[in-house]
């Protein structure tokens, strides 16, 4: 029985149908896309960030919280390398971004301070 058939036999009006017909297709497109993403808990993907960086750019200084109250959807990075000597802001935050790409994509928010150390 299609969607429109089983609407109009539970007696509610068209509208509702169209309402719920968008509330399966966002359900299918987050279970089809749920299946792609880590389910790393926050310390993995913490611990994670962390050794990709150290690794990555040998930082004097590095502090990776997560601040989203615990869930692991932002996290806030303070990195200080001599890898970001003379490099932009902008440049500096591409450099992160590209080698923490696989864990940020699952998450929410990224605070991101690069510093250029001596």
């Amino acid at each position: 029985m299609n969607l429109l058939r089983v609407t109009q036999a539970a007696g509610l009006p068209h509208q509702r149908m169209v309402m719920a017909q968008i509330s399966i297709n966002q359900l299918r497109h987050i279970s089809q896309t749920s299946a792609r993403h880590d389910a790393s808990t926050p310390a993995e993907k913490q611990d994670k960030i962390i050794r990709t960086l150290t690794e990555k750019f040998t930082p004097s200084d590095l502090q990776v919280q997560d601040i989203s109250g615990g869930c692991g959807s932002f996290f806030a990075i303070m990195l200080k390398s001599k890898e970001f000597k003379g490099k932009s802001t902008i440049q500096a935050h591409r450099m992160v971004n590209k080698e923490i790409k696989d864990v940020i994509q699952d998450i929410h928010g990224l605070q991101l301070k690069t510093i250029a150390d001596n």
